[in-house]
């Protein structure tokens, strides 16, 4: 059976876009690189987590990863859905590393490296996607069906503390086993084949990606970003031109068409059109002969008059 590749958000895209090349001194730096941190991080757990999918038995399933849907009052978030005729089940993957434990209050606790942080119950969470995904199902008319939630925590360090009793929260390696063992107590089939096609029809409609603009949302302007190649492999270090090809001075790659991801980071955070004297502020070169002939592998916008020639990167955002 296919499951569907997890893809980085647009909000993941634009941090991994800004937060290296965002000066230190700028007011919310610290704010980005943090939530940076954060998404990367979410990645990671949904990613991991999609692995274990292969090793779950169903002939029959439908996976969506990423799912963003408008419940009863407000948008819910599902990292995995896999459907299947006889159950649903929602997955919240938490990548988190180290001892997680649970206190009296039902509060969600992470002890790593002689700190504890205090995080979100995930229970709560994921009760809460069941309950919006049963609303927006029923609303369309699709007949009841089992809704198992589940939290799992998908870091490899990981380790459960035994007060949480939920049998809902297990780690990433439990989950194709987990998934298994209820399907084969099910004997109820609530959806047929073609139940299970409208539903998948129905939820990909319904899908609404978050619209995310960084720059709008935090005023950043061209001024407040470091120009330059940013390094592939390194994402830190700023790349230098010779012999027509651009070297990361740290870890020595060479790469003649580096400057695509930078125009690339440039088409993510202010539009895919960029001309001549905007290229070379952003890629940190003098000569405006070198930046023509980077910018010459795309194509030309056509403007009437005699405004600069403009460039259209928006294949850039396709790779």
């Amino acid at each position: 059976m296919t499951y569907q590749l997890v893809k980085k958000t647009e909000r993941l895209l634009q941090l991994e876009a800004v937060v290296p090349r965002l000066k230190p001194s700028f007011p919310a730096y610290r704010e980005l690189a943090a939530q940076l941190g954060k998404d990367f991080a979410g990645y990671l757990g949904e990613k991991n987590l999609r692995y274990h999918f292969e090793f779950m038995r169903l002939p029959k399933v439908t996976h969506f990863a990423g799912l963003r849907l408008k419940g009863s009052t407000f948008f819910t978030q599902l990292d995995h859905l896999i459907a299947t005729p006889e159950i649903l089940f929602i997955i919240e993957a938490k990548h988190r590393k180290g001892l997680i434990s649970k206190n009296q209050h039902g509060q969600y606790l992470q002890q790593y490296s002689n700190q504890l942080v205090t995080f979100d119950n995930p229970e709560n969470q994921v009760e809460i996607q069941k309950q919006q995904l049963d609303y927006i199902l029923r609303r369309h008319g699709f007949p009841a069906i089992p809704i198992v939630p589940i939290v799992a925590f998908t870091h490899n360090t990981t380790q459960l503390d035994p007060s949480i009793t939920s049998t809902k929260v297990i780690v990433a390696q439990e989950v194709s086993f987990h998934i298994n063992n209820i399907l084969e107590k099910s004997r109820q089939q609530c959806y047929n084949n073609h139940q299970l096609k409208q539903m998948k029809t129905l939820l990909k409609k319904l899908h609404e990606p978050l619209a995310v603009d960084l720059i709008a949302e935090y005023q950043i302007q061209l001024s407040d970003l470091n120009p330059g190649i940013l390094c592939r492999d390194c994402r830190k270090v700023f790349m230098h031109r010779a012999f027509a090809t651009w070297t990361c001075p740290a870890c020595g790659l060479s790469d003649p068409t580096a400057h695509h991801l930078a125009l690339r980071d440039y088409a993510r955070l202010f539009g895919t059109s960029i001309n001549n004297r905007t290229a070379r502020r952003w890629l940190g070169v003098e000569c405006k002969s070198l930046t023509h002939r980077l910018l010459k592998d795309f194509p030309t916008v056509n403007f009437v008059g005699k405004k600069a020639v403009q460039y259209d990167l928006s294949i850039l955002n396709k790779k």
